[in-house]
């Protein structure tokens, strides 16, 4: 229907969207109100505020790759400006005003991108100025759905269809966050049981307390798979 190059473009440049968008839907899922956050810090805290970074840096990269040039350093990118320079039909106009739109709303991103994510700028490191951009989760939203304007400007004009922008990432988040919850009202009774004197743990040892070895244990169970390695006493470096 687009033609090798245009659908090409059009294609991939869907697929990362959706991957950046599912990740955003994950990341709303889980950091989106104060009850959930807290559910998360009572399992680990430390953990999921990794997890949140990475989420959250890594939506940040994403809607700066979709918007960025469509030509950088002499090399050519997937995003929604190459689509609207690809479309050769002279409705394009629209399509071209949704890319500029685009890439208007992601350039909050793009200082967390060049300051932070990409670099470790001085100034920023060290507290001299705050070189980035205010990054809310509503701006977030905004700029993935000027993304999908786009997208969805191409769909209705050659396929004669919509394209919904719809929550593909959440529910597995959710999945989580109900186990979790499950495993805390387990800690509470546990910690109940614990205080009156009627404690039996429904974890064997090897779950609740996992050794150094246990990964090295269950790869080398027979001898059908690779041999315990031992500990090496000889000079360093190994030749290669």
């Amino acid at each position: 229907m687009l033609g090798i190059k245009y659908g090409s473009a059009y294609y991939h440049c869907l697929q990362e969207f959706w991957r950046v968008s599912s990740n955003w839907d994950r990341y709303e899922a889980l950091f989106g109100s104060e009850e959930r956050v807290e559910l998360l810090n009572s399992s680990s805290g430390h953990f999921w505020y990794t997890v949140q970074d990475m989420l959250f840096d890594h939506v940040l990269l994403g809607i700066c790759r979709l918007t960025d040039p469509a030509r950088m350093m002499g090399r050519e990118n997937i995003c929604v400006e190459t689509l609207a320079q690809l479309d050769p039909t002279k409705h394009k106009a629209e399509l071209v005003r949704r890319a500029a739109k685009a890439r208007q709303k992601t350039e909050f991103a793009r200082t967390w991108r060049h300051k932070r994510i990409g670099h470790n700028d001085l100034e920023q490191l060290s507290g001299v100025a705050n070189l980035l951009a205010p990054a809310t989760r509503r701006k977030v939203s905004d700029a993935l759905v000027a993304i999908h304007d786009v997208l969805r400007w191409v769909r209705g004009r050659y396929f004669d269809g919509d394209l919904l922008l719809t929550e593909i990432g959440d529910d597995d988040a959710n999945q989580l966050l109900i186990a979790l919850a499950r495993a805390k009202s387990l800690r509470e009774t546990e910690r109940h049981e614990i205080e009156t004197g009627n404690y039996k743990s429904v974890l064997d040892r090897r779950a609740r307390y996992p050794s150094a070895d246990y990964g090295r244990e269950r790869r080398y169970v027979d001898s059908t798979r690779l041999k315990q390695p031992r500990a090496y006493r000889g000079k360093l470096p190994l030749p290669t």
